[in-house]
């Protein structure tokens, strides 16, 4: 029998922008070079998208499309012989011609309150969801709350989730003081569970003072919701200290967490917080919403405010800004908090999975 090969879906993997997705299975793509299984990684795109350097990767089909999941990429895995396929979507061939190890963050955009489509759109996507969510071999998520409201949403009773939490790498950052002066920082694609609006009036409320001190800056946003978010900052002259960032490189972190007092994080559903961990960290404060996994994803090293209520956000803003107290208290927390995710600790996990997999299809 020839060496196993098996296949990751690489549209996380684009030159231009992370995702939290794209860093959690770079956890995975970082293990397998770190230490290698007795398997091959094959990362397969469409064209178009830029797969880590250091391991094998194909570029299947054309294009990014409906057509891709269901003829392009079930055509190539069978012709290749790929022995699992790992997707972080359940989106994929009904009938797959290889066992499938699917990798369902967070259940975003099925709630009314998230998710783009219209309700008739949504149904439909269960339906189908929940028959795919069947056929994997394998169900991965990344948190207790994604694990009981994707089962919740799609009616799951016998296709059960692992969870397998993300990973923080150590974030290198200049020797600061806890009290240091500077930006209120959110990081995210700008998504409207995001809840950057919400975000926005809370800081157009805080004192003047504190405006001019500390500017709003927002970071990471995905070219259309960049031009979006600019567009409301020019619109609203109390919001002239504030800035929108488009994408920031993964080696301009450090100095972007770096140089903020604060991170605000009012997400209205979250599948469970990779960047407010990634800002504790690098020893900063943060301020997040009670929404989806934050409770407990950051625990009691973080102000957790619920994420509708905007005069809780600005309080909530302006008490981690003016008490020093408060500032070191969260710090402490903080940098103990996100040391309990390492990184590496959740590409063995992975790995582990599908090595559990290529067993159970061996045995077969």
């Amino acid at each position: 029998m020839g060496e196993r090969v098996v296949a990751l879906d690489g549209r996380e993997f684009v030159a231009d922008r992370q995702t939290g997705i794209g860093r959690y299975l770079g956890a995975l793509v970082d293990e397998v070079k770190r230490r290698p299984p007795g398997w091959r990684l094959q990362i397969v795109n469409p064209r178009g998208f830029a797969p880590p350097d250091g391991v094998e990767a194909r570029t299947v089909g054309g294009a990014d499309g409906r057509g891709w999941d269901l003829i392009e990429l079930p055509r190539y895995l069978r012709a290749a012989g790929v022995a699992a396929y790992v997707t972080p979507y359940l989106k994929f061939h009904p009938r797959p011609p290889c066992a499938v190890v699917a990798i369902v963050c967070d259940p975003t955009d099925l709630l009314p309150e998230t998710g783009a489509r219209g309700r008739a759109s949504r149904v439909l996507l269960r339906l189908l969801r929940r028959t795919l969510a069947h056929r994997a071999a394998s169900r991965i998520t990344i948190s207790p709350w994604s694990r009981d409201e994707i089962a919740r949403i799609l009616k799951l009773r016998s296709a059960p989730f692992t969870v397998i939490p993300p990973g923080v790498a150590p974030v290198s950052v200049p020797a600061r003081s806890p009290s240091a002066d500077g930006y209120v920082l959110h990081l995210s694609n700008g998504k409207p569970h995001k809840n950057v609006t919400g975000l926005l009036e809370a800081y157009a409320a805080l004192a003047p003072a504190l405006r001019a001190a500390h500017p709003l800056v927002i970071a990471g946003l995905h070219a259309d919701r960049h031009e979006a978010v600019r567009r409301a900052l020019a619109a609203r002259p109390e919001l002239a200290p504030a800035r929108a960032l488009g994408h920031v490189d993964d080696k301009d972190l450090p100095a972007l967490y770096a140089g903020a007092a604060v991170f605000a994080f009012p997400s209205l559903a979250e599948g469970f917080g990779i960047p407010p961990l990634e800002a504790m960290a690098a020893g900063v404060p943060v301020v997040a919403s009670t929404a989806g996994a934050l409770p407990d994803t950051l625990r009691d090293a973080a102000v957790l405010v619920a994420p509708r209520d905007v005069a809780a956000l600005r309080a909530a803003l302006a008490a981690v800004l003016t008490d020093g107290a408060l500032r070191e208290r969260l710090v402490g927390r903080g940098h103990a908090r996100a040391a309990e995710f390492p990184a590496a600790r959740t590409g063995a996990a992975l790995v582990a999975a599908i090595d559990r997999v290529l067993a159970r299809e061996a045995a077969a």
